[in-house]
């Protein structure tokens, strides 16, 4: 999809150097992109979005004895691997093993293993990690899935990878890293599995779920330690608490946020601001350059991986944006305040009945923008401005 006319590149523009969260109030067309704002009272604690676990899935797809070294060698202890790199902080030591999908239509797969240290060097990275290369049928790549381990000393821990792909996958290589650390490390329980997940599942900020309530602009939070759905939040919900200022100039919407813990422990909180689109075709515009026409089912979020945060990715730009002929809408953050933080677009299928049960269609799918800020609060500290 091209990018809008010059009208509307002017109005990208402006968005890009001023740097907040932004919202247009008035349609740039008699066709507003937006939602309509003659919505329900926003109110707390609606199930939104269900986050979907792994349980129905499908076997393990890895093989007892198919496991190769990579690089280094590994020592096998019965079903645990051990790497032990001793002081050197520059070995490259792994277990890795190949398996061959041959999907003809794109599924979710999901990945896991468990880990224990003992004085294992440096930094929490990819280094020392669970770690997916995936092939699509095609032969393009998409290198570097990743969940890392804790560095230093630990009992067991899971890392966990979900990849729902864009294309069909042809190979996917799993491998169980200790690299580039000093140190030992023992693996176990290694499972690579091809999700079943109900119909309707996308991925919404990294995570797996299904939309159960309509979509309506506003805030939404996720409890991350606690692992729960996303629900909406006006006021207070999850024993959170959220202030704020709104000030409206021109087509320009300025949110000033406060969110604050009430329950008087350590918090792993996304907030999510979103705002549905009512466009039937629009664009991701992925940086100032290039717009990409937004695919159903598809999460769309140009950001770098991290070792941090609730899915380590941190977006590369202040800001985001949607776009099509008829007007564009983004959103930012102020550049003054620091954040971990993701801006990204999705389009979901929403589905009709017929005689034969629920069918996808995209006539009235929703699409979303979204912006979510990781948040971690603790009793010192326990408001996020």
């Amino acid at each position: 999809m091209e990018l809008p006319n010059r009208v509307n590149q002017e109005k990208w523009l402006f968005l890009v150097l001023l740097f907040f969260v932004s919202i247009p109030a008035q349609p740039l067309h008699p066709q507003p992109l937006h939602q309509p704002t003659d919505r329900r009272p926003p109110c707390d604690g609606i199930m939104v979005k269900n986050v979907i676990d792994d349980r129905d899935a499908g076997e393990n797809l890895l093989k007892p004895d198919a496991w190769k070294p990579w690089h280094g060698r590994f020592e096998r202890r019965g079903s645990v691997f051990v790497c032990d790199n001793g002081t050197d902080a520059q070995v490259q030591r792994g277990v890795s093993q190949t398996v061959i999908l041959d999907q003809t239509v794109p599924a979710p797969i999901a990945a896991t293993a468990w880990s224990k240290a003992e004085q294992v060097g440096g930094s929490r990275n990819s280094d020392y990690s669970l770690y997916l290369d995936l092939v699509y049928s095609d032969g393009s790549p998409l290198w570097g899935q990743v969940d890392s381990f804790n560095v230093g000393t630990h009992d067991w821990e899971k890392a966990k990878v979900v990849v729902f792909p864009d294309k069909p996958i042809k190979s996917v290589s799993f491998y169980m890293l200790l690299r580039g650390h000093s140190g030992k490390a023992w693996f176990r329980d290694p499972e690579l599995r091809v999700l079943r997940p109900p119909k309707g599942t996308h991925l919404f900020d990294g995570v797996p779920v299904s939309v159960t309530d309509e979509l309506e602009e506003g805030f939404q939070v996720r409890d991350v330690k606690a692992k729960t759905d996303f629900v909406s939040l006006e006021h207070r919900v999850l024993e959170l608490e959220l202030k704020y200022h709104k000030l409206q100039t021109g087509v320009t919407t300025f949110f000033d946020v406060t969110l604050s813990d009430t329950s008087g422990k350590d918090r792993a909180v996304t907030l999510i601001y979103t705002v549905p689109i009512a466009a039937k075709k629009c664009a991701w515009l992925q940086d100032p350059r290039h717009g990409i026409e937004i695919q159903p089912d598809r999460e769309y979020i140009h950001a770098a991986r991290l070792a941090v945060g609730s899915n380590g990715r941190l977006s590369r730009y202040p800001f985001a944006a949607v776009a099509t002929d008829e007007g564009g809408i983004g959103l930012g953050i102020d550049m003054a305040w620091p954040a971990f933080f993701r801006v990204g677009a999705v389009l979901r299928r929403s589905r009709r009945n017929s005689a034969s049960g629920p069918v996808p269609s995209l006539r009235s799918g929703s699409k979303e923008l979204f912006l979510a800020y990781d948040l971690g609060l603790a009793p010192e500290k326990h408001p996020a401005i």
